[in-house]
Order: structure tokens, then C-alpha cells, then sequence
């Protein structure tokens, strides 16, 4: 590694997730039609699809389903109620009425209700 390089760390749930949307993502219309505005964001994208489809071996095996949705979860339940749209039923149930840039701090997360 060089000095002009740069180390990202992912978990590996983190990996497996970026890695199944990148994957259905890359080469539909409207991602192209985003990226395409700036040409420049190819070479990161095909970079960094490139090291996480090489590097992730649960992609091969058949319990991949199992082993993405285990990660999603995990990453949704670590992440809270953040990014989580107006609405949306949370904090057990009740529905959000904050907007999703609102949140208070309860406990170590937060919460937008």
C-alpha cells in the first residue's frame, strides 16, 4: 500500500450487504444514469465491487440468502431508527411522526419517535 492509497474497513455483514446492492444495482438504468454524472465514479464503484466479489465467499454458498438477510438485520437493528422514513412503524410498533431528520438520543441509540 502506498501513500496515496487508502484503507476502508467494512464488517463483514457491512461487506455482504454493500456487495448484494451493488451487485443489483450496477448496470440498471437509473444508478447508470446517476453515476454517468459523474464519469469519474466508475473507476471507485468497479474497484470496490471488484475487491468485495472477490473477497466474500459467502456469495457461493447456498445458504447466501440466509446469510445476507442475517447481516441486514443486523446492520437495521445496530443502525435504529436512523435513515428510517416518516411513518414507518418503529420503536415497537407505534408509527413515526418526526421527520427522519429529528432524533433524540435513548440510551446508546437514537430514535426518531
Amino acid at each position: 500500500m502506498t501513500e496515496d492509497d487508502l484503507m476502508i474497513r467494512l464488517s463483514r455483514y457491512e461487506a455482504l450487504v454493500l456487495s448484494d446492492w451493488l451487485h443489483r444495482m450496477m448496470d440498471t438504468a437509473d444508478f447508470d444514469e446517476l453515476v454517468d454524472r459523474d464519469r469519474a465514479v466508475w473507476s471507485p464503484l468497479y474497484r470496490i465491487s471488484g475487491t468485495l466479489e472477490t473477497s466474500l465467499a459467502e456469495v457461493f454458498r447456498p445458504d447466501y440468502p440466509v446469510r445476507l438477510q442475517d447481516a441486514r438485520n443486523r446492520l437495521l437493528d445496530a443502525l435504529g431508527e436512523v435513515g428510517r422514513p416518516t411513518g414507518e412503524a418503529c420503536c415497537s410498533g407505534s408509527t413515526c411522526s418526526a421527520s427522519p431528520t429529528t432524533f433524540r438520543r435513548v440510551g446508546s441509540s437514537l430514535s426518531s419517535c
